[in-house]
């Protein structure tokens, strides 16, 4: 792989700090820890463990998790769940973890910050929409383990598109529903 230094382009400065807004967004953040601390729906956790990891009373906990949980998060009975399948968009690609497999909504760059929470592994499965070319990659929590075909790229929205979705939208499926 090719590094490239660009310390003085201001264009990738820009984007630099533009992502960095987006990955410290309370989305980021709620999504982020609803999925590690769920295995991605592989158990339930309890309210009020989310509540402690954010730093928040349980009910803020209980709000942020239905606004910002990855689709199909439910909460109940002090209870929050993930299950992707309930998603109301239809999958874009297929997610393996262990035995489990599912499909998954959201952006290409999203499963790039959750998939290190996942465990043992989450191996992804696509089909580019522009050259019907199959994608997988395996992602372990070290970093990617193999990708396939090797010459695969993930397009990166600009992050102002990314933070003005934030902003309008309160479902994360309907961010996910209007890329």
């Amino acid at each position: 792989m090719t590094n490239f230094e660009q310390d003085n382009d201001a264009s990738l400065a820009d984007f630099t700090a533009g992502w960095r807004i987006v990955e410290e967004s309370e989305q980021v953040t709620v999504t982020g820890a609803v999925i590690g601390l769920t295995n991605f729906g592989e158990r339930p956790i309890q309210s009020t463990r989310l509540a402690e990891v954010l730093g928040r009373s349980v009910s803020e906990a209980e709000a942020l998790a239905r606004q910002w949980g990855p689709p199909g998060t439910r909460v109940e009975d002090g209870l929050i769940s993930v299950y992707p399948e309930r998603a109301r968009s239809a999958p874009r690609r297929r997610a393996q973890i262990g035995d489990r497999r599912f499909g998954l909504t959201g952006c290409a760059p999203d499963i790039f910050m959750y998939a290190p929470l996942v465990r043992p592994s989450l191996l992804l499965e696509e089909t580019c929409t522009t050259t019907g070319t199959p994608i997988r990659i395996v992602f372990t929590p070290s970093g990617v383990e193999s990708v396939d075909p090797s010459s695969t790229v993930v397009p990166m929205p600009p992050p102002q598109s990314s933070t003005a979705a934030l902003v309008r939208n309160h479902c994360i499926e309907d961010i996910d529903a209007n890329l």
